[in-house]
């Protein structure tokens, strides 16, 4: 069996429960601690998730069917932190726009938090809890204004690109990829979603440091023989020298612009 076939068979729960488990344990965290994350809303309910926030390209014509790039919270970073590190402005996505692409932002609510994947139950709800909100800040923003369904993309650093590439993997047929950074992609979905991903024409862009840890790098590249073994568009993308680091800004434009449809 090949390495790409190998990686076609979905990772059982309990398999990648392990891992998480093995990943808090590297990093012991106290309990009381926990307060030290708050909630995003201590309301949020199943039915009623924590809302995110939109962000509109400063030249916005409700006219136009724009595109969709949803960003996902770091470890101990929000969505909105994340935008701020590139644009220098929470509620700016002026310097994150190109010649080829002019695009919606949404910015899902919370902070991420090392008790998100503390064991794997936790990384499971987590995955819930996120999913959640994504779908609900989508539909909600179809429902004002006009999007193009067909380019609903996800990008996030860490927490963030580990979240971003299991909601593509579980919902090939409502997200058009990814943008993942510093992720460990550990996420396995069913084998028919997997196979969606080629037939929908996904498109996922890979940023990583050359010197990340050996765990999370190595989990990177079986993402990347996956997705070459599905023959899914994708980029792969070592930055040398780096460790556990977002990707610069001249490389997230080009992630943004090939998961959107740029050559």
């Amino acid at each position: 069996m090949s390495i790409a076939a190998r990686f076609i068979t979905p990772v059982p729960p309990r398999l990648w429960a392990a891992a998480a488990l093995a990943l808090a344990a590297a990093h012991p965290l106290a309990a009381q601690d926990r307060e030290d994350y708050p909630l995003a809303c201590p309301s949020e309910t199943e039915q009623a998730p924590c809302p995110g926030t939109v962000v509109l390209p400063p030249r916005y014509d409700p006219a136009r069917a724009y595109p969709v790039v949803v960003l996902l919270p770091y470890t101990n970073g929000s969505a909105d932190r994340l935008l701020y590190q590139y644009t220098g402005d929470q509620r700016s996505v002026d310097g994150l726009l190109t010649p080829q692409h002019e695009f919606i932002v949404i910015l899902t609510a919370g902070t991420g938090s090392p008790y998100d994947y503390a064991s794997g139950d936790d990384w499971w709800r987590t995955i819930l809890r996120y999913e959640a909100r994504v779908r609900h800040d989508v539909a909600a923003l179809a429902a004002t204004h006009r999007i193009d369904t067909t380019r609903v993309v996800l990008a996030g650093f860490s927490l963030g690109g580990d979240l971003s590439w299991a909601l593509a993997l579980r919902d090939p047929a409502r997200f058009r990829g990814a943008v993942v950074m510093g992720s460990r992609a550990s996420y396995r979905a069913r084998p028919a979603d997997h196979q969606v991903l080629a037939r929908r024409g996904a498109r996922f862009f890979f940023t990583i440091g050359a010197s990340e840890d050996a765990a999370r790098l190595a989990g990177a590249r079986a993402a990347d023989q996956l997705l070459t073994g599905l023959n899914v568009a994708h980029e792969f993308r070592e930055i040398p020298g780096g460790q556990h680091i977002a990707a610069p800004l001249p490389l997230f434009l080009e992630a943004l612009d090939y998961v959107l449809g740029g050559p």
